[in-house]
């Protein structure tokens, strides 16, 4: 948040703890703290429009319907905060709004949160069916890509770095572009995708 160079107020320490965050007991002991370090996946900016939007993408299993609409919950929970920490702009006049994006592992999506994300952020009409469809084919095709992948670990006998496990990079973050370390000392996202292109190509070769 610190790199946008928003103004930023101190929030009370109450109100992340009961967003569903961790506090240090410094902050706890302080009342208030500081924001600047948190990370959204996007942050839209329009001076113009007087409008900041803050984009979570979420990726949760869709086994059962109701995971889509707690994961919508959860982040408009999570990120709550920062309306606070935004304050000094909704009092001169912007709009401030979380938008969770979210799509469930098998496609599965809440089309009316997700049209209500590109009415605020002004996506053109004629884009936003070919915006949400893509993001259904990109978790569909994200799913049928991990799948192949335990499929060819299994037959080949190449180890996946535990495909299953946060440490590794989220489909999330092949979707949006971002790149981060892996968590678990088994190297970058580029190593990680090399071994996956090694598995690729030894289930082809089956």
């Amino acid at each position: 948040m610190l790199a946008t160079g928003l103004r930023l107020h101190r929030v009370p320490t109450l109100q992340v703890q009961n967003s569903g965050r961790l506090i240090s007991d410094a902050d706890a002991a302080a009342g208030d703290m500081a924001v600047g370090k948190w990370r959204p996946d996007f942050i839209a900016i329009s001076e113009s429009r007087k409008k900041i939007a803050i984009l979570e993408l979420c990726r949760p299993s869709d086994v059962r319907l109701e995971r889509l609409e707690a994961a919508f919950q959860g982040k408009l929970a999570v990120y709550a905060p920062l309306l606070t920490a935004l304050s000094s702009y909704t009092e001169n006049g912007w709009t401030v709004q979380v938008l969770p994006w979210v799509v469930g592992a098998r496609g599965l999506i809440q089309t009316c949160n997700m049209r209500n994300a590109l009415e605020f952020l002004e996506v053109p009409h004629g884009k936003r069916q070919s915006v949400i469809d893509s993001t259904v084919q990109a978790s569909i095709g994200a799913l049928a890509f991990m799948n192949s992948m335990r499929f060819a670990a299994r037959t080949t006998g190449i180890s996946p770095t535990s495909l299953n496990s946060k440490a590794d990079p989220p489909v999330l973050d092949l979707l949006s572009g971002r790149k981060r370390r892996a968590q678990n000392g088994q190297g970058d996202v580029g190593a990680i995708m090399m071994r996956w292109k090694k598995m690729a190509a030894a289930f082809r070769r089956q």
